[in-house]
């Protein structure tokens, strides 16, 4: 695969995530970069495709043919911000019983980059995607999205803070609002190339902490009122595209979420099609279940709890032709 080839890269990152023998057709472009006919009579959706590359000089140092060497020669940078982002330093290498292998080879120090850079730089990247939302939505009636994380700085942001940098502030407010019916983040975990998909990943998380509050007040809601009792309480938040979808799952884009017979429990689940459902709308004395008191645990919990739902999906592996 040709890497400085910007269509290529974009066709690698969607067959990680989606595997093109499963749909009629998957029809590249521009605004959004695929179309993918699903058949069955079901509407197409698209797909968008953006890199994210906290620094521009690392992004240059891939894509540029001979960079990397001519840096270590001694060559001009071709930016002046790569004086500072790039600098070549001098290193020993020793093998994994601490004996000396080589003394003084050449290369680039890497920094670890700050979370809330990393943050922000996805913040701002999901602000100008949805920008151009309605343009996408000329060439299908729904779109997703997939952020590839250039660098992997979300797989090192740690377990610890993944869920409290990703979906708090402005972040969480973005992918609430946000008109993509799934958000796919792609980025590496230490050794394995993963996906996230945010909004199913917010949706479970908001779930778990509604039914935590509901359980303090001995009032958890029957079966069939669990999905607009989730509806109303993500417009409650400001969350965009809720439907109710049969009485059964509550929707938020792509994502659905469930919940046991047992009532205690969530069930998470993706639809196969991405497509957005008609759905049927939350019914309307939704709010009466919400006791008293409820909304007081809720922000108590929203401020002390984070709930550790780690739900990263192995990428698939590499077509022949990609590697």
């Amino acid at each position: 695969m040709n890497w400085t080839d910007k269509k290529q890269r974009e066709r690698f990152a969607f067959e990680r995530i989606y595997d093109p023998a499963e749909y009629v057709a998957v029809l590249p472009g521009e605004e959004p970069d695929f179309v993918v006919e699903i058949g069955h009579r079901a509407e197409p959706f698209g797909v968008e495709v953006t890199e994210l590359w906290v620094s521009e000089a690392e992004a240059r140092l891939s894509y540029i043919p001979g960079y990397f060497q001519e840096l270590i020669d001694g060559g001009p940078v071709r930016h002046r911000d790569d004086l500072t982002d790039l600098p070549i330093s001098e290193f020993d290498i020793y093998d994994k019983d601490v004996k000396l292998k080589s003394r003084g080879v050449k290369g680039i120090f890497r920094k670890g980059r700050p979370v809330e850079q990393v943050v922000a730089m996805l913040a701002d990247r999901l602000r100008r995607k949805e920008a151009l939302i309605d343009t996408y939505l000329k060439r299908a009636p729904s779109s997703q999205l997939i952020v590839w994380d250039m660098e992997s700085c979300i797989g090192n942001i740690g377990a610890e803070n993944f869920h409290r940098a990703l979906f708090s502030g402005e972040l969480r407010d973005l992918i609430y609002r946000s008109r993509f019916g799934e958000i796919h983040l792609l980025s590496r975990i230490g050794k394995d190339d993963v996906f996230l998909p945010l909004r199913l990943l917010l949706l479970a998380e908001e779930s778990r902490r509604m039914l935590k509050a509901f359980e303090e007040l001995d009032a958890l809601p029957s079966f069939a009122d669990f999905p607009d009792a989730v509806c109303y309480y993500l417009r409650h938040f400001g969350a965009a595209s809720m439907i109710s979808c049969d009485r059964k799952l509550a929707s938020f884009g792509q994502a659905r979420v469930g919940v046991q017979d047992s009532g205690n429990s969530c069930l998470m689940m993706d639809f196969a099609f991405p497509g957005m459902d008609a759905g049927v709308e939350p019914c309307e004395n939704a709010s009466t279940l919400f006791p008293d008191g409820f909304w007081e645990i809720d922000a108590r919990l929203r401020a002390s709890h984070t709930f550790s739902m780690e739900m990263s999906v192995p990428a698939r592996p590499m077509a022949a032709d990609m590697r």
